[in-house]
């Protein structure tokens, strides 16, 4: 049962950042803003994570090279999916607190891994753009 709640937690917290997210792509300043909040914010033993810490610069790099208008060949769900996972990192929401040490950056870790899923063949095609 408390698996069950966290599950509907987590899915409660995406889906209200999904909707932002969409929002904030449509205004460079606005995601600009949460993009600096998200570098901050990252946890550091999660940008250590190694694969998924580089994973999530990637992501972080894309997110900038697309509001930027430098980079535009990523689907459209994709990039939400991205923008969503900055703007999970930039908020104060939290499903579970990063103070409890040993399990606070799970949620972290969960999210982040199951947007990678999602636009892991976007990451691939932006990692060659780079090159």
């Amino acid at each position: 049962m408390k698996m069950k709640l966290n599950q509907q937690r987590i899915d409660n917290v995406t889906a209200v950042l999904f909707e932002k997210a969409g929002v904030a792509l449509n205004n460079k300043n606005e995601m600009g803003i949460y993009i600096d909040k998200a570098e901050i914010n990252l946890p550091i033993s999660l940008k250590s994570v190694g694969a998924l810490g580089k994973e999530l610069i990637l992501i972080v790099m894309l997110i900038r090279d697309y509001i930027k208008g430098d980079y535009r060949d990523v689907s459209v769900k994709s990039i939400l999916m991205v923008a969503t996972v900055i703007l999970y990192f930039a908020s104060p929401i939290d499903i579970i607190p990063d103070f409890l040490i040993s399990v606070g950056v799970l949620d972290d870790v969960y999210i982040l891994k199951i947007v990678l899923d999602q636009v892991g063949g976007e990451l691939d095609k932006y990692r060659l753009w780079l090159k």
